[in-house]
């Protein structure tokens, strides 16, 4: 499995006097070169993974040939799409926020019917949310100015089928 979290810290040398910008910079978790200088303070705390370091190159390689503009407009556009299907689907009034305003996020209203799943709306949505799960299906149920709503996402890795396939186990919960 790929590390989940990495991150590049850089610290611009200050003058001739390195140690009066690298002196002042501290990492939360003492390494056991504490005191030893700038790079043996960060070099081993004990407790790190340093896969996530070593994958940077292969993540950066990916990124530079995949391009992320790209990829950010592949996610915003499937995201409109979905938003779009399964307002018309359910018959409801689409997203919460135009989509100019979302990323590759967006709120969408859920049928009317999914308000039946409980006495109130916050039950319905985390029973929604539970019946999704148990169904493989990870979207979170939310209430928003007293309406139910699925907080979709879209990446690299989705498809339009992805969002039938939400459709479907939506149908199925509230219908």
């Amino acid at each position: 499995l790929a590390p989940m979290v990495c991150s590049d810290k850089t610290c611009e040398r200050g003058g001739p006097d390195v140690s009066m910008v690298w002196g002042s910079v501290r990492q939360p978790i003492i390494s056991h070169g504490h005191g030893q200088g700038f790079a043996s303070e960060f070099i081993w705390d004990g407790a790190r993974d340093y896969s996530a370091a070593l994958a940077l190159p292969s993540c950066t390689a990916f990124w530079e040939a995949v391009g992320l503009k790209q990829a950010q407009g592949y996610a915003h556009g499937l995201v409109a799409y979905a938003v779009d299907k399964l307002s018309h689907r359910w018959g409801a009034e689409g997203g919460l926020f135009p989509m100019s305003l979302c990323g590759n996020m967006a709120l969408v209203a859920l049928p009317a019917e999914a308000k039946a799943l409980a006495g109130n709306l916050g039950d319905a949505a985390r029973r929604l949310q539970d019946a999704l799960h148990d169904k493989k299906v990870e979207c979170p149920a939310k209430v928003v100015c007293g309406k139910l709503y699925l907080r979709i996402s879209a990446w690299i890795y989705n498809e339009p089928r992805d969002f039938l396939s939400l459709a479907r186990a939506v149908d199925e919960v509230v219908r």
